[in-house]
């Protein structure tokens, strides 16, 4: 984005709408028919007819609050909510501390998203599916969040733009990993309801991503970068002891996957 900008500032608009049109083309050969979906996949699948069922529907706030209080969507929903606060927290300072800490320009910060950005599809796209094929899924939370607080540990102590980049290579896809499968669970949870599910779902990320922006700068600007990291790993680092004296259950109970 930072090259595109520097030769032309419409020139990043065209190439994002070229990427749209072809994820469209993606998503279309890939949900065909001749296509084989794995148990991951199909699960995602059968949640996103239930969002268009469900948008077809009122949604009430009395629907919202029992779908939230089945059994163990509470905890599920905690490791969303924690798990985007820390991610929130050193985002939405990203582009402020790379420019005051880090010394890159914005053709830089451009490159550098474009990084985080290759690290992300290559995790959908390649490191997911092997995970939730090979490992089960609260080992997978128990493992991405320990990698999520070594990772931000590592962060607080980041001094070149070399250094950051190397702790996104751990960062990113156990973010990405962590969160895929914490939604797969949500929709487990309330297999009759997983459109309601996602409503609330995307409505705490979008209540941590209003409130992330304001605590992150709040605290770079009274005590600097590494404070907003630390938070963040202490976040991260609350939620793994939590999983580990089983306060917070990582996946649903077999009981009730078919609630």
């Amino acid at each position: 984005a930072g090259l595109l900008s520097q030769q032309w500032l419409q020139l990043s608009a065209w190439a994002a709408a070229a990427g749209s049109l072809v994820s469209c083309l993606l998503i279309y050969y890939l949900m065909s028919p001749h296509q084989q979906s794995s148990p991951h996949q199909q699960s995602m699948l059968e949640a996103a007819e239930s969002v268009h069922k469900a948008a077809a529907r009122r949604l009430s706030v009395s629907d919202m609050k029992r779908v939230a209080l089945l059994h163990g969507v509470p905890h599920l929903l905690t490791i969303k909510a924690l798990i985007g606060l820390a991610s929130g927290l050193f985002h939405s300072i990203f582009t402020l501390v790379g420019a005051s800490k880090f010394g890159l320009t914005p053709q830089e910060n451009g490159l550098v998203f474009s990084y985080i950005g290759v690290l992300t599809m290559l995790s959908q796209g390649l490191l997911i599916p092997w995970a939730t094929a090979v490992f089960e899924e609260g080992s997978i939370v128990m493992c991405c969040t320990g990698l999520m607080v070594a990772s931000f540990t590592a962060l607080a102590f980041a001094t070149t733009e070399g250094y950051l980049c190397a702790v996104m290579v751990i960062l990113i896809p156990a973010g990405a990993l962590l969160t895929t499968v914490n939604t797969s669970q949500l929709t487990k949870a309330a297999p009759k309801d997983s459109g309601t599910i996602i409503a609330i779902d995307m409505s705490i990320g979008s209540l941590v991503q209003m409130i992330s922006p304001m605590v992150s700068t709040a605290i770079l600007d009274a005590h600097g970068f590494a404070a907003v990291i630390w938070i963040a790993c202490s976040i991260c680092g609350a939620l793994m002891m939590l999983l580990t004296f089983g306060v917070i259950k990582p996946t649903v109970p077999p009981t009730c996957e078919h609630f």
